[in-house]
């Protein structure tokens, strides 16, 4: 007889899990969505027809730029995870049906490259899944881009090189 896992505390949307920028996939950082519950109203992804749902929440750097990543753990895993990232307008946790969906993204490591977001406001992040087995997936938000474009990207800011100088 084996003794069931218990609830997620970041099941409800109140009892988010406040996320730090730039943590990175840390061990920390593992989640699951096994036993969650669906509150009344609660939004989802779009993308997602799951009821179990995990939430996380964090505010944006003053760039208004952030990127999302949620991956398997162990890597090797075939967990198809949903991810949505939603606004909360009114700041009220308590009434989930507030949330607005910025952005969704559904299958397996899934990441989200959302600009703009709102600095200094409250988004949170739905993860939910497929199955109530034990379901391990590492969440990372951060600054930025996901992608690494060089500076001299835009025609508006060119590198200068002087004529006759040679690459280093």
């Amino acid at each position: 007889h084996s003794i069931p896992a218990p609830i997620p505390s970041n099941d409800p949307l109140c009892r988010a899990t406040i996320w730090n920028l730039d943590a990175g996939h840390q061990l920390g950082a593992i989640g699951s969505y096994q036993n969650a519950n669906f509150e009344v109203g609660e939004a989802r992804a779009s993308c997602s027809n799951s009821y179990l749902t995990v939430w996380y929440q964090f505010q944006p750097p003053p760039s208004g730029s952030v990127f999302i990543s949620v991956l398997p753990f162990p890597l090797s895993s075939t967990l198809k995870t949903d991810v949505g990232l939603f606004l909360l307008p009114n700041q009220n946790c308590g009434n989930p049906s507030d949330l607005i969906e910025v952005a969704s993204v559904c299958g397996q490591g899934v990441e989200i490259d959302t600009l703009p977001v709102i600095p200094g406001s409250n988004y949170y992040l739905a993860v939910s899944g497929e199955g109530n087995t034990m379901q391990a997936f590492c969440v990372e938000v951060k600054t930025g881009s996901g992608l690494s474009f060089p500076v001299n990207d835009s025609l508006c800011q060119p590198t200068f090189m002087a004529v006759d100088s040679t690459c280093q």
